[in-house]
């Protein structure tokens, strides 16, 4: 697909804004209030299955299908990451200094003789302290719907409202390393919430909001793509510094996101230059 015939996606106004960050901070989770545009669903899924097409010939009997750093695969996938709506709420939880930490799709075929599934887990990042009990936010992870996720064992993914909110194991309680172990089960008996929706739903969540995913029992793929994003100071967790070859075709905001070489002290105490290279997403931006 020609880059330059991508179509526009929808804005989030002010009102929008507001109200998903108080959901936010409220539930540890997002849904937005529209889908992904049908024709950028359309063209990721193409370049996915190309992918696992590419996979299958080495294990036609594979079930389960994991591409990482996908955002230099296809034009597409740099598209998804530029994805405005998200960058408008990563640009409200962290300001103008966050990039691109994880991009990811996952595949889930069915296949009940090795059913896979992921366990209660929250996804950290480990070893920070805890701030009045609690995991402060350190990313903010987008799922986008690439396939129906309406059936109630679909493999998409069930939250704990409010976990975010919770006693943590990803952190520290003093300047002495505890790691909890374990947790008690009956926490997660009440403010349980499948997360379902149709092919193209959009839904955000706290890194340290409580979440699990089961087996796909249906007969149909389950397809989602995550980009994650975090404050420029944190480390991306897959990815590799970037040369400034790598980029040389990209925009400046891309770059940006993707940790274009710069200078180190910027990461954290920005210039006007820094804070100016996403300032589109802003809630002052026209």
């Amino acid at each position: 697909m020609d880059e330059l015939n991508y179509e526009p996606e929808h804005s989030l106004t002010v009102a929008e804004r507001d109200q998903l960050m108080q959901d936010l901070d409220r539930d540890g989770y997002i849904v937005l209030p529209f889908k992904l545009p049908a024709w950028m669903i359309e063209e990721v899924n193409r370049e996915i299955d190309r992918i696992v097409d590419e996979q299958r010939k080495f294990d036609p009997h594979k079930t389960a299908f994991n591409g990482m750093n996908i955002v230099e695969r296809a034009p597409i996938f740099r598209r998804l990451m530029m994805y405005k709506p998200a960058l408008q709420l990563g640009y409200d939880c962290f300001g103008p200094q966050f990039v691109l930490s994880q991009d990811q799709f996952w595949v889930q075929f069915c296949n009940p003789e090795l059913p896979s599934a992921v366990g209660w887990h929250s996804d950290g990042p480990a070893n920070f302290p805890q701030i009045d009990g609690r995991c402060a936010l350190h990313s903010l992870r987008f799922g986008y719907a690439l396939s129906d996720n309406t059936a109630e064992d679909c493999g998409a993914i069930d939250v704990i409202r409010g976990s975010h909110k919770k006693r943590v194991l990803h952190a520290r309680r003093n300047l002495h390393w505890e790691m909890e172990c374990g947790n008690d089960e009956a926490d997660f008996s009440q403010d349980l919430v499948q997360v379902r929706g149709e092919v193209g739903t959009i839904y955000a969540f706290h890194n340290a909001l409580w979440h699990r995913a089961l087996p796909n029992m249906t007969d149909q793929a389950r397809k989602i793509a995550y980009f994650q994003y975090t404050p420029s100071w944190m480390r991306p967790h897959h990815r590799s510094d970037p040369s400034l070859r790598d980029l040389q075709f990209y925009t400046p905001e891309e770059r940006w996101l993707l940790g274009e070489p710069r200078d180190l002290a910027t990461w954290i105490h920005q210039t006007d230059h820094e804070r100016n290279r996403l300032a589109r997403f802003s809630r002052e931006a026209p």
